[in-house]
């Protein structure tokens, strides 16, 4: 993001038209955020403000190093914040529930699914920086 505008890659670099990306750009449109779809590169990340990522497991992770450079200030920025807390909202309120409050699957009694929790919970505050550097360089790798 640059100027509080989202920039992400297009289709057509490779990005998938995925579940997550779709809510992600219907949430930034509530909110009033411009996205756009250009050709990125690495000096775009760069110079970001703030910048995050989706997927199906991640959900929307915020990014604050890419190649040991700090993304904006180093933190999750207020558009990633907004976009998060809403997403995490449309998650509670919409949707098949596969959880129950006290995190037992639905259709079991008292086991856990230890595997399908990290799809509950907030992946930024379960995983250290290095899993996040790992997965963020792999991305790059993919577009750029």
């Amino acid at each position: 993001m640059k100027r509080g505008q989202i920039a992400t890659p297009p289709i057509t670099a490779g990005a998938l038209r995925g579940i997550t990306r779709s809510v992600v750009f219907d949430i930034a449109a509530e909110l009033g955020i411009k996205i756009s779809e250009p050709e990125l590169t690495r000096h775009d990340l760069y110079i970001a403000d703030e910048a995050f990522l989706t997927g199906t497991a991640a959900e929307v992770i915020p990014v604050i190093k890419v190649d040991g450079r700090t993304i904006g200030n180093g933190k999750p920025g207020e558009i990633t914040n907004r976009t998060i807390a809403r997403f995490r909202e449309l998650t509670r309120e919409s949707g098949t529930p596969i959880f129950r409050s006290d995190r037992t699957r639905v259709g079991r009694e008292s086991k856990r699914h230890a595997s399908c929790q990290l799809n509950l919970l907030p992946l930024c505050g379960l995983i250290d920086q290095t899993c996040c550097a790992t997965f963020v360089n792999a991305m790059m790798r993919r577009f750029f």
